[in-house]
């Protein structure tokens, strides 16, 4: 294996973390430095709050994802710069999927 491999593992691990952080640590208050922030989840208390639960465990997903793909192209053979790219395109997809699902939660709690 090489550096490239755990590169995922590295930004899995990280990602770990940092939800778990946010998991247990959870901002108590609206801010513009720590947590889920988009216009939706600071407009109240309530949205806050469900972003921010919500959003740490799309984290530990995404960093595990991150960390099972991890040796999936050392062991079908590919390219290493082929690799990156599918690492990145993973870490991306996965950040968009999290925006998405967090922002549509928010909404439906709008609504209701």
């Amino acid at each position: 294996m090489t550096v490239v491999h755990f590169f995922p593992l590295l930004i899995g691990g990280i990602l770990i973390i940092t939800g778990s952080i946010q998991h247990f640590f959870p901002p108590k208050k609206i801010n513009a430095l720590y947590g889920y922030r988009s216009k939706r989840s600071m407009k109240n208390n309530e949205n806050w709050n469900i972003a921010q639960s919500f959003s740490a465990k799309q984290l530990l997903l995404i960093g595990l994802v991150q960390i099972l793909i991890s040796p999936v192209g050392y062991l079908i053979g590919i390219q290493e710069d082929q690799q990156v790219w599918m690492y990145m395109v993973t870490m991306i997809l996965g950040f968009i999927i999290l925006i998405i699902r967090t922002e549509r939660l928010l909404k439906k709690n709008d609504n209701v």
